[in-house]
């Protein structure tokens, strides 16, 4: 998986792939002699003759650290802070979604090497919510409870599971989920009102459409 190198930063390869700079060495015996016309033309102001007498023995050249070679290492730099500054977790993110096959809409073949992600697993084995009452003061004129979930789409599967204690009043009362109250909430439907208070254990919610 490759990133691609930044246009700002033209020394380095770095990520788009490894920079391979030449190492540099010390002065030698076998230099010395070069290495002191060298000086001595710095000394004498002849910067071309210095310049010309560096690029025609490589192997002194490789001795001076010059600017070429500071801006090589500035760029190398720069773009290895940049790249984990700012493309390290999409690179992680994607590495990691290649490794373990992270594929919300795998193909019959594809579901054998592949996993889904934390949303498509809420979608298919939905959520719980806490245990909470319904007081009869809950309960609206003609017998509707409304509970609130901000969470909850149009399309969402609801399943409440009462508690055991309540299965006789809950009966009596001949309460059922209504279909299709709306996006942010569900609704109970009571034949006549409950005695007592209803104790729902959870509720179930599998989202349909994210």
């Amino acid at each position: 998986m490759v990133m691609a190198k930044f246009e700002d930063l033209p020394l380095t390869n770095f990520p788009d792939s490894e920079d391979n700079w030449a190492r540099m060495q010390d002065i030698t015996a076998s230099l010395l002699t070069i290495a002191l016309q060298y000086n001595a033309l710095w000394d004498a102001g002849d910067i071309d003759a210095a310049n010309t007498l560096l690029e025609n023995n490589p192997k002194l050249k490789s001795t001076i650290f010059n600017a070429d070679k500071w801006n090589k290492l500035r760029d190398g730099l720069i773009a290895l802070e940049r790249y984990y500054l700012n493309d390290v977790q999409t690179f992680i993110e994607r590495v990691a979604q290649s490794t373990i096959g992270i594929n919300d809409n795998a193909s019959d073949d594809e579901k054998v090497t592949n996993t889904y992600s934390a949303n498509k697993i809420d979608q298919l084995t939905g959520y719980y919510s806490d245990s909470f009452n319904i007081e009869t003061s809950d309960w609206s004129d003609d017998f509707i409870y409304t509970h609130e979930d901000a969470s909850i789409g149009a399309d969402d599967i609801i399943e409440v599971y009462f508690h055991s204690d309540s299965y006789t009043a809950v009966s009596k009362a001949q309460i059922r989920l209504i279909s299709g109250s709306g996006a942010g909430n569900f609704q109970l439907k009571a034949k006549k009102l409950p005695i007592g208070t209803i104790t729902v254990d959870f509720y179930k919610v599998v989202k349909i459409n994210g």
